[in-house]
C-alpha cells in the first residue's frame, strides 16, 4: 500500500523510506525522490547487500519468574530462522514465555540473543541466570534494585535472583508476528 501511494502521489516520499527501498531494490534513492516519474531507473549499489544468517532457536526463555532448560549442547541440533544484518557474534534466538518483557517483546516473540556482548547498558535487555542456573529476560536499570527489571504493562515484581548473576548475552532484536 505505501508503494502503491508513492506511485500514484497520493502520498509523499520520505527521505528514510527511500533510502531503505532504494537498498533493497538496487536503485538509486535520489533518483526514488527526484526522477521517479517516468525516468528509467538506474540500477546503482547503495551499499552493502545484507547478510543473512540461520540463527538457531534453542528453546523458550522465561519473561517473567525464572525458568530452567536443559543445557545446550550442539547449536546444530536447533531449527533455524533467519536474521538479516545482525551484527558481528554468537547468535541464539529464545521464544518468549510470559508478560513481564510486553512492552518490548510480547509472549511467543522471538529474541535474538548475542552471546559475545555482555556489556552493561542502561536499559539494554538481557538473558541472565543466577546461581541456581535458572534464568529470564529482562531490562537493565542500574539505579534500581534489582538491577534487572521487567518491562511490562502488567504490575510485575522484578524476579528474585539467588547469588551471582551471569550474563547470558544481550538481547539486540525482537520479533513478533501479528
Amino acid at each position: 500500500n505505501t508503494r502503491t501511494s508513492h506511485v500514484t502521489g497520493t502520498r509523499p516520499l520520505a527521505r528514510k523510506w527511500a533510502e531503505k527501498e532504494g537498498r533493497l531494490s538496487g536503485v538509486d534513492p535520489g533518483w526514488l525522490l527526484f526522477e521517479g516519474d517516468g525516468a528509467e531507473a538506474a540500477p546503482v549499489h547503495v551499499g552493502p547487500s545484507p547478510v543473512t544468517v540461520d540463527v538457531p532457536i534453542v528453546s523458550w526463555i522465561s519473561a517473567g519468574e525464572l525458568g530452567s532448560q536443559d543445557g545446550v549442547v550442539n547449536l546444530s541440533d536447533y531449527p533455524t530462522i533467519p536474521a538479516a544484518d545482525l551484527e558481528q557474534g554468537e547468535w541464539i534466538a529464545l521464544r518468549v514465555d510470559g508478560p513481564s518483557m510486553n512492552k518490548i517483546s510480547p509472549p511467543d516473540s522471538i529474541i535474538f540473543v548475542n552471546l559475545r556482548d555482555k556489556r552493561l547498558v542502561t536499559n539494554g535487555c538481557y538473558v541472565i541466570a543466577d546461581e541456581s542456573g535458572q534464568a529470564t529476560y529482562k531490562r537493565y536499570r542500574p539505579n534500581d534494585t534489582p538491577p534487572f527489571q521487567p518491562a511490562s504493562y502488567l504490575d510485575i515484581p522484578p524476579p528474585e535472583l539467588e547469588g551471582a548473576i551471569t550474563i547470558i548475552g544481550r538481547v539486540k532484536r525482537s520479533l513478533i508476528d501479528m
